[in-house]
């Protein structure tokens, strides 16, 4: 789908050779809580950047109200707080009996509520309503308070040790009430409000203070706690809540001090579920340093950022959180605060995330091992070795405060474990019964460490047997991945091929030794598993061969030593495809009795051997007989309805056959059985294009491999070539901007982005980009091709030697190939220079029923009436679609002169098109018909055909 391509013979047109990313999420914009001083080096950052968000921002930054002022419905009575986007007030929304509320106005995007509308927990800050005012958005919330974690962190960070108890921390929040009492009406803070979920406390009638009922249950229960006990309380409310967040595919991205709320009654409370999504923004980075996020950032967001590309899930939540804890527990951060402009500081805070942050115990010894193991769990650099989402956090976090072993962590210390049982048990710990179990235990040593020594072996054994499994099925998913790859006509893929399959072999040391099934790593295997492997891998080396011989730097001696391995490891039923295989390799070709002999033996195997003969079709596809290749895998899929590799190659078949129907099914069922692989969106988007009424059809597909595999080139390419011709030349740039972030980008590239800036009126881009193109050296076919047609206009000769270049770089590149006969053909005029390059498009192609159709019109064209009759005629008893009819029947209109019978035939073939829809609107002016023009048969023909265009436009 990726490359511009002319027919020989007609107008150029845009061809889609290729046959074979989570829609982004709901964007969270980014706003901040309290005591977040902007920026002002990631302020120009933003400026820089993204010059219009920036404007957009100072604009609304400068129209934000002040105390004491109305906006909307609300009157503004203080501020509780401001951060680099915008304030947050208590104000009073006069519409409903004037109560008190915290209204939050940002400058940011909004979004922040169709996140919130989908959560309702406990500690999780709701919200009553979204407003909008010029530039400015207003999320409106209930008021429980005004402090929040960094208020509890600038607090202690202040003194010179931390606190020992829970009694400071209810102490800060009195504080802060009784400053905040000035606001307004404290009796609506959530000491007394009923909108908080769980709150124990009646309202509080008008005027009287919150005082009057005494701190509450929840405020007493945290007083008697240990500061660090006091801390894993709320640490075990704030994973719940983020557990509940994640649960409903929401991610909060933004987890900072400042963005916890600390209630009156010690509940603390999320808010700021906006936090933008958009990590590919080129601002993105600006605005995160804006707002202070980048202390507590997971090193995979900031790569992000700094790539413009990647996903950060919920472990990226755990991380962030995991450093809140830190921070309050040790008085500290857990690295160092970088300062400066944000790109400049971006690669020091990564290395310093690089390792693991210094030991919590060593900062504060009341920490006890198995909290510091939670916390430097959650901290972990690779997310595939943190908690996968907060749920896991919160089970450990509740296990730790029960005095019970973690579950998702080997407890780090003996000692607190026997303490947490001895908590759980404290009459058995009691030092009479203390003296039975030791007793016990010496009696029962001896044969307790028997049983532990076989358990051990057992343990050992299985542990083994599931390391082998867990191996073999990792291969079988490499294997599927691979197996598109190894079977592609496109050179750059075969390579990657091949790299992948030899890194999928390598454990099992198949290509190094022959007896490779005894190693310890397969014999652990069932003998069903071993035996699937075996065939698995004989399958495997097979197509690898394949890759080789068609890769033009490889030895024929590797592909012969790899077809020699897939000879090893398949059995009988495989050895027509062998032996194809291995002539091919050869350069020799089969003699008759050869064919004959492998035919009788793909018959006698037929419905007992279902892999010998994919590896039979897979060889007769990669040769371009795909008519063959179609006649055997179709008794494949009859027997195995769920072989995906066989509905991969059927639709692939059919599309090269221009059976697009057929096609369109098979790349369904493929998808239907493996809906993850975004190689088959990519395949069926590419017929699904070229229908116009389906292009919409063929984003969808597209949307979905990009969401599946993101780093796809190709299908970011060809989703820019789709959006482009829906005329969304502006989203069609932002996947070809991503495109150009890849190290091995392909120059054409550069040229579709010329057309879409073309589109959109930037004249000057567009010569910049189509300059770039030309003086970038081509790393592929496609990309020969492409720069081919860039000249084609002005400079036919220089765009026919970069249509030679292509097929030289890739000897199967039939868009090179249609290119050059076209040039020849139309450009210059020469159809019998053309007549060769068509040649060898057959040679490789002999199903390619479109250039056995444009080589009858080149021959007839070139004076040579015999043989063009004889493909026309080829290509009619093919069953072919009707734009081939059509061209048949120029053909034979060519070399009708003087031969009635071929004129009758001309215009049965040229009627049969026309009423299956095709060249209704050439017949009037194609040149390639004026012979029988002068028939009355064609003048009937065609006064039909022009009456039924007009009956269709009326």
């Amino acid at each position: 789908m990726a490359t511009v391509v002319a027919d020989p013979l007609d107008v150029p047109t845009v061809r889609h050779p290729e046959a074979l990313a989570a829609p982004p999420a709901d964007g969270i914009a980014n706003t901040r809580r309290v005591d977040v001083a902007v920026n002002l080096a990631a302020a120009a950052d933003l400026r820089k950047s993204d010059p219009a968000a920036a404007e957009r921002y100072e604009a609304a930054m400068a129209a934000m109200p002040h105390v004491g002022e109305q906006f909307l419905d609300f009157k503004l009575v203080s501020e509780l707080g401001r951060g680099a986007f915008g304030r947050v007030f208590l104000a009073r929304q006069q519409a409903l009996a004037e109560r008190l509320v915290a209204l939050k106005i940002t400058a940011a995007l909004h979004g922040e509520a169709k996140h919130l509308a989908r959560l309702q927990h406990t500690n999780i800050v709701p919200i009553y309503s979204e407003h909008r005012r010029g530039d400015l958005f207003a999320v409106c919330m209930p008021y429980f308070g005004s402090a929040t974690l960094a208020d509890l962190c600038k607090s202690f960070g202040s003194q010179p040790s931390l606190p020992t108890s829970g009694r400071q921390i209810v102490s800060t929040l009195v504080n802060r009430h009784s400053t905040a009492e000035g606001h307004g009406d404290p009796s609506h803070s959530a000491l007394s409000s009923p909108t908080l979920p769980g709150n124990p406390h009646p309202p509080t009638p008008p005027g009287q203070p919150p005082a009057a009922h005494g701190p509450s249950a929840a405020l007493l229960k945290l007083e008697k706690m240990s500061y660090v006990e006091a801390i894993l309380w709320m640490a075990l409310r704030l994973a719940d809540g983020l557990a509940h967040a994640h649960e409903r595919g929401i991610v909060h991205r933004d987890l900072k001090p400042a963005n916890i709320l600390l209630c009156d009654d010690g509940q603390p409370m999320f808010l700021d579920f906006n936090m933008a999504e958009d990590l590919n923004s080129p601002a993105a980075l600006a605005v995160a340093a804006m707002g202070g996020t980048l202390p507590y950032m997971p090193p995979e967001q900031l790569r992000a950022y700094r790539d413009r590309k990647g996903i950060v899930d919920a472990r990226g939540d755990v991380y962030s959180l995991g450093l809140v804890l830190f921070h309050l527990l040790t008085g500290q951060h857990a690295f160092p605060i970088r300062r400066g402009r944000s790109r400049d500081i971006l690669p020091q805070i990564l290395e310093d995330r690089n390792v693991p942050p210094p030991s919590l115990r060593r900062l504060n010894r009341a920490i006890s091992p198995a909290v510091e193991a939670i916390i430097q769990h959650c901290l972990e650099p690779d997310p595939a070795n943190r908690y996968a989402d907060a749920s896991g956090l919160a089970d450990d976090l509740e296990r730790q405060r029960a005095n019970l072993p973690l579950m998702h962590l080997r407890e780090p210390s003996f000692g607190e474990r026997v303490s947490k049982w001895a908590r759980r048990n404290p009459r058995l710990a009691s030092p009479t019964s203390l003296t039975f179990i030791v007793a016990a235990i010496l009696l029962l040593a001896v044969a307790g460490s028997v049983r532990l020594s076989l358990r051990n072996k057992e343990r050992e054994v299985e542990a083994r047997r599931e390391h082998a499994l867990n191996r073999y099925h990792e291969f079988q998913d490499q294997y599927r991945t691979t197996q598109g790859l190894l079977t592609s006509e496109d050179p750059t893929q075969l390579t990657r091929g091949l790299k992948q399959a030899e890194i999928s072999l390598a454990d099992y040391r198949v290509l190094e030794q022959a007896d490779w099934t005894s190693l310890p790593l397969v014999a652990e295997l069932s003998p069903a598993d071993r035996a699937s492997l075996r065939g698995e891998v004989g399958e495997m080396t097979f197509l690898m061969a394949h890759a080789v011989y068609a890769t033009p730097h490889e030895t024929a001696e590797k592909a012969i030593k790899l077809n020699e391995v897939a000879g090893r490891n398949l059995d009988d039923g495989a050895l027509p495809a062998l032996v194809r295989q291995q002539a091919a390799i050869q350069r020799r070709e089969l003699d008759p009795e050869e064919r004959a002999r492998l035919r009788q033996m793909l018959d006698n195997v037929a419905g007992q051997n279902a892999r010998g003969r994919f590896l039979l079709a897979c060889d007769h596809a990669v040769r371009g007989e795909y008519r063959e290749a179609l006649r055997i895998i179709d008794g494949v899929v009859t027997e195995d309805p769920n072989d995906f590799g066989a509905w991969s190659l059927k639709g692939r078949c059919h599309q090269a056959l221009d059976q697009d129907a057929e096609a369109l099914a098979a790349y369904g069922t493929a998808i239907a059985l493996r809906p993850t692989y975004a190689r088959s969106y990519v395949a069926r988007a590419g017929i699904l294009v070229t229908q116009q009424t389906r292009a919409r059809q063929a984003l969808q597909d597209l949307d979905q491999a990009v969401r599946h595999q993101p780093n796809l080139l190709e299908a970011r390419i060809d989703r820019a070539l789709v959006l482009f011709s829906l005329g969304k030349y502006k989203e069609s740039i932002v996947d070809l901007d991503a495109a150009l972030t890849h190290q091995d980008v392909p120059s054409r590239v550069w040229f579709i982005r010329a057309r879409a800036r073309q589109a959109l009126g930037d004249a000057p881009g567009a010569t910049r980009d189509h300059l770039k193109g030309l003086e970038t050296p081509p790393g592929d076919a496609y990309s020969w091709v492409s720069r081919g047609f860039a000249k084609l206009s002005d400079d036919p000769q220089g765009a026919l030697a970069d249509f030679i270049k292509g097929e030289e770089c890739n000897p199967r590149c039939i868009e090179a190939l249609n290119n050059q006969a076209y040039v020849y053909a139309v450009k210059m005029k020469q159809p019998a220079e053309a007549i060769p390059v068509l040649d060898r498009l057959l040679s490789r192609f002999p199903d390619n029923m479109r250039a056995l159709a444009y080589r009858a019109i080149l021959k007839a064209r070139a004076g040579k009436p015999d043989e063009a009759i004889a493909e026309a005629r080829a290509v009619a008893k093919l069953n072919p679609p009707p734009e081939h009819l059509y061209r048949a029947a120029c053909a034979l209109a060519l070399a009708s002169e003087g031969k009635a019978e071929i004129r009758a035939e001309c215009l049965r073939l040229l009627a049969s098109s026309l009423s299956r829809g095709w060249g209704h609107d050439l017949i009037a002016t194609d040149k390639d018909l004026d012979p029988i023009r002068d028939m009355l048969e064609f003048k009937q023909i065609a006064g039909l055909t022009k009456l039924m265009r007009v009956w269709t436009n009326r």
